[in-house]
């Protein structure tokens, strides 16, 4: 396999595990935000990752700042069958 299609497998393969990881920190009333911007060479040497591993996202989790926002209800977007325009009926 060409280098660049495995280091698309990977990122692709990092971003599923990465949602899944996100969805159980809200399941257990946790906070998660990705983050992807970080010196790869320091968070290496600071987490002693050998040199052939490559990072490719870390993951913050912890409990949300209590908060008193309302959620804001909106009209949902339109899903489509089959073809676009063509609007599915969500009444049954």
């Amino acid at each position: 396999m060409p280098d660049w299609r495995r280091d698309f497998v990977a990122a692709h393969d990092t971003g599923c595990a990465a949602e899944n990881i996100a969805l159980a920190a809200i399941a257990l009333g946790l906070g998660s935000c990705f983050v992807k911007a970080f010196s790869e060479v320091a968070l290496k040497q600071i987490l002693k990752i050998p040199d052939h591993m490559r990072i490719q996202i870390m993951i913050a989790i912890g409990y949300p700042e209590p908060t008193n926002a309302k959620s804001v209800k909106r009209e949902p977007e339109p899903i489509f069958l089959n073809q676009f325009g063509h609007e599915l009926n969500r009444e049954g």
